[in-house]
């Protein structure tokens, strides 16, 4: 098992996607880009563990995106 100490969490403000890491560092990161991140995450397979929390990462982004509209 593998632990990551810098995790990131997805909110929307001022309707821009933005990820906040553990640390508190912000990341504006828009929802084009992350769902053209997404899809290439996920048309790969063999992932790394790093590769894989960036995969969920970046779905729940994309899911609180979807959930607001």
């Amino acid at each position: 098992m593998t632990t990551f100490y810098n995790t990131q969490h997805p909110v929307i403000e001022n309707n821009k996607l933005v990820l906040i890491s553990n640390g508190g560092s912000r990341s504006i990161i828009g929802i084009r880009a992350a769902r053209k991140q997404l899809a290439d995450l996920e048309s790969k397979s063999n992932l790394r563990a790093s590769s894989i929390e960036t995969r969920d990462t970046l779905r729940n982004a994309v899911a609180l995106w979807d959930a607001q509209k």
